[in-house]
């Protein structure tokens, strides 16, 4: 028995392992960058160089003061990073000589240019595919030879190990979302409060919706729209891509306009937003950025950097007030507004 055993434990040995098959074992043997996406997937290269999440701009009507520009993230002002053409890519070292900053392309879709608002193969060419749709994908910045920076995936330089991340497609998972959404800002959670890096692998407890014990949803099933456009707006990304098909929570795609078996209940929900009831508290895991003052720089030891001075909060309640669904935002060139305690509005 014992010399059966090892027979067939020496038979397991000699035997190849079986290859794991991706999404695209078949459709290529090396991934040569984005070249290899566009040999198939032009059509679609083309339809997200226009997308917002590509080109950081879109459609603004409900920004009272836009005039029927295209606007977002690469042409207003923000008090995070003032407006990414300052700081787009490139590494900047603190005295220790220390990276501490490479840019707000390391969030961008693309490999480094600049989003054109002309189509040209060179801008195709620049579409960062692996960054949404391939698990286990890493990139870091790297010098491009001709006095430029270019962001590379860290595998560059092992051809099989980048063809095993690059056949591994899917559509965009909690995780690769959250990757950019969840540090915008400066670090986790500075930005937006409520989309933590918590939330890739959580209970119901946590968030019901995203909670692995509860509906366990990804974020494209309630942002999904058709063509790499993606529903929603943001308070601080001004532009959308689906003007006509605004994201909300009762237009029956899960809920309905009564989602309350009370009919007190459903009589709110008619004025009420459901995140009122709904969040009671945000930034439950990582504290958020509640006010950064610029006027009052603060130097981080830690990061050896100057900075904003930022006030954090966690377990936050929310402000409660009425809201039209309209903005203003500070522009470029326009005349800044001041409010009553002296500071300025940068999105009212």
């Amino acid at each position: 028995m014992r010399f059966q055993r090892g027979v067939i434990w020496a038979m397991l040995l000699a035997a190849p392992l079986a290859a794991k098959e991706y999404s695209h074992q078949k459709y290529f043997e090396h991934y040569e960058g984005t070249k290899t996406c566009l040999s198939c997937h032009e059509k679609e290269a083309k339809s997200f160089f226009h997308s917002q999440h590509y080109q950081w701009r879109g459609q603004t009507p409900n920004l009272v003061n836009a005039h029927g520009q295209r606007l977002g993230k690469i042409n207003t002002i923000n008090d995070f990073c003032t407006n990414p053409r300052a700081s787009w890519i490139g590494v900047v070292k603190n005295s220790r000589g220390e990276a501490i900053s490479k840019g707000c392309s390391k969030c961008h879709a693309g490999l480094g240019l600049m989003p054109s608002e002309q189509e040209t193969p060179e801008q195709l060419a620049n579409i960062d595919c692996l960054i949404c749709h391939a698990q286990g994908y890493q990139r870091d910045l790297y010098p491009d030879g001709q006095g430029g920076w270019v962001w590379k995936p860290i595998l560059w330089k092992n051809q099989e190990g980048l063809d095993a991340v690059a056949k591994r497609i899917g559509m965009p998972t909690r995780n690769t979302c959250l990757r950019c959404h969840a540090g915008s800002g400066g670090g986790p959670n500075f930005k937006r409060g409520d989309l933590e890096y918590a939330l890739a692998d959580t209970t119901r407890d946590f968030d019901v919706h995203m909670g692995t014990d509860g509906a366990n949803l990804q974020c494209i099933d309630c942002h999904k729209g058709e063509d790499h456009r993606v529903r929603g707006r943001g308070s601080d990304l001004s532009g959308t891509d689906f003007p006509a098909k605004p994201l909300s929570c009762d237009d029956g795609t899960c809920h309905d306009s009564r989602p309350h078996p009370a009919e007190v209940l459903n009589l709110h929900a008619q004025r009420v937003a459901c995140p009122t009831c709904h969040i009671p508290t945000f930034a439950k895991a990582d504290a958020t950025d509640m006010v950064r003052d610029w006027s009052k720089p603060a130097y981080n030891q830690e990061a050896d950097k100057w900075s904003a001075t930022i006030e954090f909060a966690k377990d936050v309640k929310p402000v409660y007030a009425w809201f039209n669904g309209t903005t203003w935002a500070q522009l470029p060139g326009e005349p800044v507004k001041l409010q009553p305690d002296g500071t300025v509005g940068m999105m009212l």
